[in-house]
């Protein structure tokens, strides 16, 4: 085989094996299984009125004070932590492989 063919046919494999990776990860995402149990459920929006109705409806809104800004933070930080385990577990063993353990 002379050296242009070789080249030219390590060249077409090389494409067909990239366009054969690509096509595999634009694929159907393969299902989670989670050992601790089924994944949490999406939340729904609450049905039921707005706490903050009145003040919507007239439009003066007040601002949060620090105290109810700190709590939605903590609210919303465990929601994330609830809806994806994984990234805890993940930032934990990059901790402890930075720590050496």
């Amino acid at each position: 085989m002379s050296a242009g063919r070789r080249t030219r046919w390590i060249g077409i494999t090389a494409s067909l094996l990239l366009l054969a990776a690509e096509v595999s990860a634009q694929g159907m995402p393969r299902p989670v299984r989670d050992r601790d149990g089924p994944r949490p459920q999406r939340m729904m929006p609450d049905s039921r009125p707005s706490q903050f109705a009145a003040e919507e409806a007239s439009g003066q809104r007040q601002r949060m004070t620090p105290e109810e800004r700190r709590q939605l933070r903590r609210d919303v930080h465990d929601a994330g932590r609830d809806l994806y385990p994984e990234r805890e577990r993940l930032r934990e063993q990059r901790r402890a492989a930075r720590r050496g353990e």
